[in-house]
């Protein structure tokens, strides 16, 4: 193991399974979150930042009225692909969303597939707009949210918790986990373990310290090993989701 790794203790992975779980979090609100003085955990995001490339962020494709499924498969290229874990096994688990998802589950042929709930939110002119600046700058802050919307910062406020905590928008980091010596896996079960990043109906992606912390859990399920992750910015492109910006 080489000294960047060895840098990375039990705190600081805590640290980054927090900001897995929402970046936008306030310094204090997580120093409280972890029971560490302010002036600590400065000292920790600076030492760790340099792993951060980036940030992603992931929109429920839901909100639009398109359908979703989660696949384990073998494919590279995937049409209409939300989100890809990519696993040291081989084979990937990708979110992929549409109209017809089961006509792409059927030419992707996958090992495993499992069609999502569907979810129903009405959202509101404002929300759609929130989510248009989040898409372009996933750590905008809420001040400015308000000022290029001219709202109040209460509101955006209210609106920003609604999308956030609903899981309609994700801000997510850009890490290569390879870099570190903790893990993102997989695990198809239908029991759901503690710091799980996402939820689906019998597949979740949890975050594991090492891996003696999740050899426990093979006996309730199957577990895979992830060597990296990817989120697709199909918004960009989605006109019904342009269209909604024009239909005030």
């Amino acid at each position: 193991m080489n000294d960047k790794h060895e840098l990375v203790d039990k705190l600081d992975k805590l640290i980054f399974y927090y900001i897995f779980m929402n970046p936008r979090i306030s310094k204090r609100e997580l120093a409280r979150r972890i029971s560490i003085d302010i002036s600590t955990l400065l000292y920790r995001i600076n030492k760790l930042k340099h792993y951060i490339e980036g940030y992603y962020v992931y929109v429920n494709p839901t909100i639009l009225g398109y359908k979703r499924a989660i696949l384990i498969h073998n494919k590279e290229n995937i049409k209409n692909e939300s989100i890809r874990f990519t696993c040291i096994e081989g084979f990937s688990i990708s979110e992929i969303y549409g109209n017809e998802v089961e006509k792409e589950i059927e030419m992707i042929d996958p090992i495993f597939y499992e069609k999502i709930p569907e979810e129903k939110y009405s959202l509101s002119f404002l929300d759609y707009e929130i989510i248009k600046l989040l898409n372009d700058n996933p750590l905008i802050d809420e001040s400015e949210i308000a000022y290029k919307l001219n709202r109040k910062i209460r509101t955006i406020k209210r609106h920003l918790n609604f999308l956030l905590s609903h899981g309609i928008v994700r801000v997510i980091p850009k890490i290569d986990i390879t870099k570190l010596d903790f893990l993102l896996y997989s695990f198809l079960s239908s029991i759901k373990p503690s710091k799980t990043i996402f939820n689906y109906p019998s597949l979740s992606i949890g975050f594991a310290n090492n891996l003696e912390d999740i050899v426990k859990l093979t006996r309730f399920g199957k577990i895979s090993i992830k060597s990296k992750y990817e989120v697709n910015n199909w918004l960009s492109q989605d006109q019904n989701f342009q269209a909604k910006l024009y239909l005030k």
